[in-house]
């Protein structure tokens, strides 16, 4: 109940401050040539399956915590919903597309207002623990989500273990690790193949040539 009512709070002041911060434009006649956009970097266990999670990082990447809001507002955005996956790698480039900038090349996200590119097929949570991101020195913790299926993984050393996998069609709060249950042992090997590939991205973009040893 303490941790519902501190949610409902921090709700309550986001919203007191976003009116005020329209008020703002309103008086200065920006509102037309102003786009907000609202977002949050991680969810808070505050509803529903309340599972209790709380810091263990291997288990931070359930929905309650990745699955965040994305609100844009503004200048000939027409009211609608999107239930297509997103990444906050979207964020910029969708930024930039509505301002009329192209992205960078190197931008890894797409522009989510863009009828020209496709939805992304997977979002990937990366835990490098607390303190610093010392790739190679300690865990580092993987999820992929798709729209059917959610795997876990931790990584230790070059090798990377699915410890957890879910098929959120029919388990859509992730209570049933399926886990070596043979009815998927497909989509964990296909799950597994592709966190490595994540997994060397990750040690080359830490500038650790390791990273192409992934067992």
């Amino acid at each position: 109940a303490q941790r519902v009512f501190l949610y409902d709070l921090g709700l309550a002041l986001v919203d007191e401050n976003v009116g005020e911060l329209r008020r703002l434009l309103d008086r200065h006649n920006l509102t037309d040539d102003t786009t907000i956009l609202i977002t949050g970097d991680h969810g808070t266990e505050a509803g529903h399956p309340n599972r209790g999670v709380g810091s263990y990082l291997p288990r931070m990447f359930y929905d309650e915590h990745i699955h965040v809001p994305l609100i844009i507002n503004g200048p000939d955005i027409q009211p609608g919903q999107d239930v297509s996956l997103a990444s906050h790698l979207d964020i910029p480039p969708t930024v930039l597309g509505l301002a009329g900038i192209d992205a960078p090349p190197s931008f890894k996200g797409r522009d989510l207002m863009s009828a020209s590119t496709p939805p992304t097929d997977v979002v990937w949570s990366e835990n490098g623990g607390m303190g610093q991101c010392r790739i190679g020195e300690k865990p580092v913790f993987i999820g992929r989500r798709t729209i059917e299926h959610k795997s876990i993984a931790t990584i230790e050393g070059n090798t990377p273990v699915i410890t957890e996998l879910y098929d959120l069609s029919s388990d859509p709060d992730e209570r049933t690790n399926l886990v070596g249950s043979p009815g998927v042992a497909g989509v964990q090997m296909e799950h597994l193949n592709e966190i490595k590939k994540r997994v060397v991205q990750v040690y080359e973009a830490a500038g650790q040539a390791s990273g192409s040893a992934i067992s």
